[in-house]
């Protein structure tokens, strides 16, 4: 790329002059002159897009707050086409634009609105612990995550880690099959799962006997797995066919309640009822009455025998 910072002034493809006339209506720029060393470079990058070499430096994608799916395709593609670089460009700069919008990613719009002509293709990132070239014309490839969006999976993983080993994988089989494409959805539905490892736990360690008679008659020793079995077979029942599962479905109780309640509840009925979880007839109270952690501590009443009384020592009269 050096050898490009020999050419000399209006010796440039007319095609990079039109796509760098367009990069410099839209960004901040000092009016540089072709030859200059910041026109040069940019000048030097386009062409490369052009001969298919652009992807021969090193870059960084190490940035979570950017999606970086698919980009390089997207580059390769634009090899032997002026248009497809232009179309390319215009679309990173459309995506500049839209990132500065308070919805949506990086958080840091000063950063956003700093991006000039000079920091196009690359720009010193001292935060970045990888070797490279970071570059907002890949980062902005695609268009920015939604703040909400970028939060939320930030939450989910943590959930996820936060879910007992028993069920954590199946969770994840369900969340793929049912919310992947509805973060909002998504979100709940991790919520529930904490939820469910958090009523396990607390199941395991004041019952653990019963639980463990419990959970072997789980399908597959898994209970996210029978209860999600119980759900399918609930909602064709109600929905037909065509069964259409919500994250509220996982839900063990309804906001504000201490007791289990819904699907929930009906799961565990179901098998009581059919002596597959008869060992939950054992507990001191009903079921439905264990779903908060205190519900799981409380001291259970224990009924004293009754004295027993020496009838020689009553008083006759």
């Amino acid at each position: 790329m050096n050898a490009l910072f020999e050419i000399q002034e209006n010796t440039y493809n007319k095609c990079v002059v039109s796509i760098i006339n367009i990069m410099l209506s839209r960004l901040k720029n000092n009016k540089p002159k072709q030859d200059s060393k910041v026109y040069s470079k940019n000048a030097g990058y386009i062409l490369e897009l052009y001969d298919g070499t652009f992807l021969s430096h090193k870059f960084n994608c190490d940035r979570k707050d950017y999606n970086y799916s698919e980009c390089f395709s997207k580059i390769k593609l634009c090899k032997g086409s002026w248009q497809a670089i232009r179309n390319l460009i215009v679309l990173v700069l459309d995506n500049i634009d839209l990132a500065k919008d308070k919805s949506y990613m990086p958080f840091n719009k000063n950063f956003v609105n700093s991006i000039t002509f000079g920091t196009f293709f690359e720009y010193f990132n001292p935060s970045s612990l990888n070797p490279g070239i970071s570059s907002n014309f890949i980062n902005f490839i695609n268009p920015p995550k939604k703040c909400y969006e970028y939060t939320s999976n930030i939450t989910i993983e943590k959930l996820k880690s936060s879910c007992i080993s028993l069920i954590r994988d199946y969770a994840k089989k369900l969340s793929t099959l049912y919310f992947v494409k509805n973060k909002s959805q998504e979100l709940s539905f991790w919520y529930n799962m904490e939820d469910f490892s958090r009523w396990l736990k607390l199941f395991e360690n004041t019952f653990p006997t019963v639980y463990s008679e419990f959970i072997i008659n789980c399908k597959n020793g898994n209970p996210l797995e029978d209860f999600n079995n119980y759900l399918q077979t609930t909602l064709s029942f109600k929905q037909g066919e065509k069964v259409i599962v919500q994250a509220f479905c996982f839900q063990l109780s309804k906001i504000g309640s201490k007791n289990l309640e819904g699907n929930f509840l009906g799961w565990l009925r179901k098998g009581i009822e059919s002596n597959k979880f008869s060992s939950l007839k054992n507990l001191p109270n009903s079921i439905q009455n264990y779903y908060t952690d205190d519900s799981f501590r409380k001291k259970e009443f224990v009924r004293k025998d009754k004295e027993v009384v020496d009838l020689d020592s009553i008083f006759t009269f």
